[in-house]
Parts: structure tokens; C-alpha cells; sequence
């Protein structure tokens, strides 16, 4: 069985146009993909008395993925 040409180092020009090595990579896999992580932090301040409340609240939450580059963070407040 073949999944292509053989990975004998001879030059091949890739999709970028770069001329490279046609040979294997090790722990290519492993290199590529990162340990995902999640962080939410969220405080929040409410009081009042008889005639009013009053509450405040801000949270963070900063999330990066497996994929290199894949990130999202965020920011929200809230008053009332």
C-alpha cells in the first residue's frame, strides 16, 4: 500500500512555494498541537437597603485552544 511518493529527501516545492525536503518528521503530531486550557475569574459587589440594591459584577475569561493560534478572551461588566 501507498499514500504517495516515497520520503526519500529529494526536493519538492510545497503549497507556499518554498522548496523543502520531501522526508519524515518526527513527532510532527506532538509539535503541532498544544494542551488547551480555560481560565474564568468573576467577582461581583451587590448591596442595598430598604429603598434601593445596587449590584456590580466583571468577569474574565481567557480560553486558549489545542490548535496554535486559536484563542479567544474576554472581558464583561455589568452594573445596576
Amino acid at each position: 500500500m501507498s499514500w504517495g511518493a516515497k520520503l526519500d529527501g529529494s526536493s519538492v516545492v510545497q503549497p507556499d512555494g518554498v522548496a523543502r525536503p520531501y522526508s519524515p518528521v518526527r513527532n510532527n503530531i506532538r509539535n503541532f498541537y498544544n494542551t488547551g486550557s480555560t481560565w474564568s475569574n468573576t467577582v461581583a459587589v451587590s448591596g442595598g437597603n430598604a429603598t434601593s440594591n445596587i449590584r456590580f459584577s466583571v468577569s474574565d475569561l481567557d480560553n486558549s485552544g489545542i490548535l496554535p493560534g486559536n484563542k479567544l478572551n474576554r472581558n464583561s461588566k455589568e452594573g445596576s
